[in-house]
């Protein structure tokens, strides 16, 4: 799993490590009231971008999931050693950013996330 040094990348406990980028855990019933909400409100023909504003990285998520399930995690590499192995489609997703712009929704749908951890 590559990894890079970025100013979001931490290890849960607030130190800035090697990490990837962000990603969100929606809750599916927040997910299904925002997309309910947008169907039957009147707001029409507008795109929103949906998260619970706690991003995570994936290297996080996977090493919550082998510490909750008592599984050793898989072997990292540095983004160095992914720019030597692997293709250029993959580096250019692994250099795009992940955190979504929220304000949108909290503004047309304020208070609609239940089960976010911010």
């Amino acid at each position: 799993m590559p990894t890079y040094y970025e100013d979001y990348s931490h290890d849960g406990y607030g130190n800035q490590c090697e990490g990837d980028h962000p990603y969100s855990q929606l809750d599916g019933n927040d997910l299904a009231r925002i997309s309910w909400l947008c169907l039957t409100s009147n707001v029409k023909n507008e795109i929103f971008n949906v998260s619970d504003g706690s991003p995570i990285t994936v290297t996080y998520f996977y090493k919550e999931i082998c510490k909750i399930v008592g599984l050793k995690m898989p072997p990292e590499i540095s983004m160095d050693e992914a720019y030597e192995c692997f293709s250029e489609k993959r580096l250019s997703f692994l250099r795009e950013s992940r955190i979504l712009d929220i304000s949108k929704m909290k503004k047309f749908f304020p208070g609609q996330i239940k089960y976010s951890k911010s």
